[in-house]
């Protein structure tokens, strides 16, 4: 485990959790974005701490997170979060993107809590995260 790299991708982790509560609900396509790399810098924290080199694309992140035991339950609710927010991120239809509400209540808790919550089990970090406490609306 190099602990340096473990805490740098900790610290993306909760930065990014930090700067969704900060976004006002009109940019709802930036607070799944946000909400999903939440979880990206949560499981390369993880990959980190087992060992592995991290992963510089999603197409090899999906494929060891479809692969190996270890994470298939993270790989369940991350699947979702990697599709949601490339909807989110390609749509060119602002109308039809998912509503901040929506996201607050729904995606963050099924699937970015989730992840997270593995990520801490796995990584043996008992001391558990707060939710998340949105600013703006």
């Amino acid at each position: 485990m190099a602990n340096a790299v473990v805490a740098a991708y900790r610290g993306r982790w909760l930065h990014n959790r930090e700067f969704i509560a900060f976004l006002p609900d009109k940019f709802c396509d930036w607070i799944l974005t946000g909400a999903f790399y939440a979880a990206v810098h949560a499981i390369e924290t993880l990959i980190a701490f087992d060992g592995q080199p991290n992963h510089t694309s999603h197409e090899s992140r999906n494929h060891v997170l479809k692969r190996v035991k270890r994470y298939e339950h993270i790989w369940k609710h991350y699947r979702e979060l990697y599709n949601g927010s490339q909807t989110t991120r390609y749509h060119p239809a602002p109308n039809d993107w998912i509503p901040a509400e929506q996201i607050k209540t729904v995606w963050i808790p099924n699937y970015l809590y989730p992840i997270e919550k593995s990520v801490q089990k796995l990584i043996g970090d008992s001391e558990p995260l707060p939710l998340i406490a949105w600013h703006n609306t």
